[in-house]
């Protein structure tokens, strides 16, 4: 494939909105652009192809031990590996039907890539505070005026996100 039909993109997403994520990929790919590789932090680099579809899913995969007998597991179920960021693998699969695939098909691993995620930003938020606390401890200074704010935004995202998080389990243990 030549460089023409390559285009990149720049995307973040937070930790909580990876099926914001997926179902962004997927209307890329509903346009004809198809994820080759992302690398940190969000450049994706995407390829032309209008004749085929696919679905894109995202696992959080911190404590993977055996890379290759991760991706082996799920190659075996149908799906390309397109690599990673920091914690996140990127796999995707053709569309064929009117079925949308998912790598996790039962509530229980669902919840469990939640709950990986939310202990995740639950383990950064005492590194978060501690540094808010400090920041505000100096606030006569311009420098820690700043970062001061900067932290400030932080906790209320992780909250956020937490707390997203925490409603999405909420919501698959109901289901």
């Amino acid at each position: 494939m030549s460089d023409k039909n390559l285009i990149k993109k720049f995307r973040w997403f937070w930790a909580w909105d990876d099926e914001r994520e997926e179902n962004w990929l997927q209307e890329m790919s509903n346009q004809g652009l198809h994820m080759k590789s992302v690398v940190f932090p969000g450049i994706y680099t995407f390829e032309q192809n209008p004749g085929v579809n696919y679905v894109y899913r995202l696992d959080y995969a911190p404590e993977t031990k055996s890379i290759n007998e991760y991706i082996t597991l799920f190659n075996d179920a149908g799906w390309d590996y397109l690599g990673k960021i920091t914690f996140w693998q990127y796999f995707r699969k053709k569309v064929t039907g009117h079925e949308i695939p998912e790598i996790f098909t039962d509530q229980e691993s669902k919840i469990a890539k939640c709950k990986k995620i939310m202990w995740a930003l639950l383990g950064i938020m005492p590194l978060i505070v501690v540094n808010l606390i400090n920041s505000y401890s100096r606030l006569n200074q311009p420098i820690w005026f700043a970062f001061a704010i900067i932290f400030t935004l932080f906790f209320i995202l992780f909250s956020i996100g937490i707390w997203k998080l925490y409603k999405r389990i909420s919501q698959l243990k109901r289901l």
